[in-house]
């Protein structure tokens, strides 16, 4: 294993060995400089892979290998990339690449072939999610894109919360299990996309009602906040799951969800049930 210190002035290695012992007695070794002519430039764009590390300087990128060798991978796209301002940097293991990220556009090294391109494309910032990229536009959309994305590279990746089972144990002794309230807020007026609430019950999957609202019809108040109500099919249960998560719906040439929103809480209601008053039984005496 080996511990890079990159710096403005050139990197540094720590050595991996040595160190103070069980007792405290001793101290590591002093960094080494490693090479004084490739200072990073620019710390966002540093990003581990199986060839190393890559990291940006005022030239381009360069790339410490699993050795500690240092090598320069090429720089074919400095006419159309700024290094200077890169916001984000991410390795992609199915496609074998790395991507850096401009506010402007993307810059792509395919460590598979060797080759660089560069995407049009407007970034805040940038990360990954499992083998998706997700990115945040200056706009502030979130957008994810993967080997099944759409043919523009902004697919739209979709949130899905989840309560887990929750035991309801004796409260539904003479009672039943009729109302689930959502709270949330927009933060802007999607175009596109659904909000989906699935109900399962007594620990079985299968069993699940689903409820769906289009983006579009749900009611806002003057504030962003919005409140749905849902009436579940199934009101005798011992317990429930209720997920929340988004669907996709097709405006014009484009499919997705670009609703920006959050979920502030939600609410289950028992009520008694209908009829004569009930009361347990408390067995002779």
């Amino acid at each position: 294993d080996r511990l890079y210190l990159l710096c403005e002035q050139g990197v540094w290695e720590l050595p991996a060995i040595g160190g103070p012992d069980s007792t405290g007695t001793g101290s590591f070794p002093p960094p080494r400089l490693t090479y004084r002519g490739a200072a990073v430039a620019n710390h966002m764009g540093t990003v581990a892979t199986p060839a190393g590390v890559f990291y940006v300087t005022s030239q381009g990128p360069r790339l410490i290998g699993q050795d500690g060798s240092l090598s320069e991978p090429g720089n074919a796209v400095a006419d159309r990339f700024d290094w200077s301002t890169v916001v984000g940097a991410v390795y992609l293991d199915e496609a074998d690449e790395v991507v850096w990220f401009a506010p402007a556009a993307a810059a792509v090294l395919s460590l598979r072939a060797g080759s660089w391109s560069t995407i049009d494309t407007l970034t805040a910032s940038a990360g990954k999610l499992g083998e998706t990229l997700v990115r945040v536009n200056q706009a502030g959309n979130l957008r994810a894109e993967s080997a099944s994305s759409t043919t523009d590279g902004a697919a739209y990746p979709l949130a899905t919360v989840t309560t887990g089972w929750v035991d309801l144990g004796d409260q539904q002794a003479f009672k039943r299990f009729n109302e689930i309230t959502l709270l949330g807020r927009l933060e802007n007026t999607p175009t596109l996309g659904t909000l989906v609430v699935k109900i399962a019950y007594d620990y079985d999957d299968t069993v699940v009602d689903t409820f769906t609202w289009n983006w579009v019809d749900v009611p806002v108040s003057a504030t962003n906040t919005f409140q749905l109500e849902v009436h579940p099919t199934v009101s005798k249960v011992d317990s429930m799951k209720i997920t929340v998560t988004e669907g996709t719906t097709t405006v014009g040439q484009t499919t997705g969800n670009d609703a920006l929103w959050t979920l502030a809480g939600i609410e289950a209601r028992v009520r008694s049930k209908a009829g004569l008053t009930k009361r347990p039984s408390e067995g002779k005496k």
